[in-house]
């Protein structure tokens, strides 16, 4: 697991309000939500692969606003869904073992 997303909400820091609301779901939910959020992390690497399935007029964008897209505003999605990922699966394991 990667250390710190949940580690760090559990402890109070980033995201703590959202890990307390998760953890009172039931299994099933948690999983559909690692789910969810798998699917959304595969859509924003295929905008950052093909910008237009997202924007089709990507290329009459800025072009600051287009490496933004791509560079920082996708890519920090991905991160934020990957992060959400990691504390779902922390509470499956907290479920699974007893320990809250």
């Amino acid at each position: 697991m990667e250390n710190d997303a949940y580690l760090i909400a559990k402890n109070g820091g980033a995201n703590h309000g959202w890990y307390k609301l998760q953890r009172e779901l039931p299994e099933s939910k948690i999983r559909k939500g690692i789910r969810s959020f798998e699917e959304q992390i595969e859509l924003h690497r295929q905008w950052i692969e093909n910008p237009l399935t997202k924007t089709p007029d990507f290329y009459s964008l800025d072009l600051r606003r287009q490496e933004n897209l791509v560079n920082f505003h996708w890519p920090s999605d991905i991160k934020r869904h990957q992060d959400f990922i990691t504390i779902l699966q922390g509470i499956l394991q907290e479920k699974a073992y007893g320990k809250y």
